[in-house]
């Protein structure tokens, strides 16, 4: 059989010839349990997210590293629903994060307030977990556009005694200001 033959043989059956090298959908380190939609890239020592993790992801889990700035970083993932960014080094709260997102755990990380601009495109969010961070204020509106919002962990933070939270009838949860 000529060569030339056998390579037009070879790209009809198996057309995926094109495409180049097979790539991984899973970043190196992390677990992968359902590649593209479910990633866990945990306690790896990381101080960005990989690069390879694929924008397809709907859940994605950075737990217990070393990130201390993510602003902006998970933007372009738009059909991101829970992200866990607890045990980190993150000082403030993320910005630029997706309005897809429903889970957002921030617990165990150093953010000191949340800013009445941080949430406001996280109206899709159902719980938000702050907890044992160094939350010292909470602005006023803060957590007004949060009509999704079911469940607040806000539990060992330094808010002020005498915070003021609106009443969020939707909200269960501990939303007290125990240190």
């Amino acid at each position: 059989m000529r060569p030339s033959l056998l390579c037009c043989l070879l790209l009809y059956f198996y057309p995926s010839l094109l495409a180049g090298p097979v790539v991984s959908l899973c970043p190196k380190g992390c677990c992968c349990p359902h590649p593209g939609a479910l990633v866990l890239c945990e306690s790896l020592g990381l101080h960005t997210l990989p690069r390879s993790v694929p924008l397809s992801t709907a859940v994605l889990s950075v737990a217990r590293n070393r990130l201390c700035n993510v602003d902006n970083v998970f933007q372009p993932y738009s059909g991101l629903q829970e992200l866990s960014l607890s045990h980190n080094q993150l000082v403030r709260f993320p910005r630029g994060l997706p309005s897809s997102l429903e889970t957002l755990q921030l617990q165990e990380n150093q953010i000191t307030y949340i800013t009445a601009g941080s949430l406001r495109q996280l109206g899709n969010l159902t719980r938000l977990d702050l907890e044992d961070n160094r939350i010292r204020a909470i602005q006023p509106g803060a957590l007004q556009g949060l009509l999704m919002l079911t469940v607040l962990l806000v539990l060992k933070n330094i808010l002020l005694r005498n915070l003021r939270v609106a009443p969020l009838p939707q909200v269960q949860g501990d939303i007290s200001t125990q240190s």
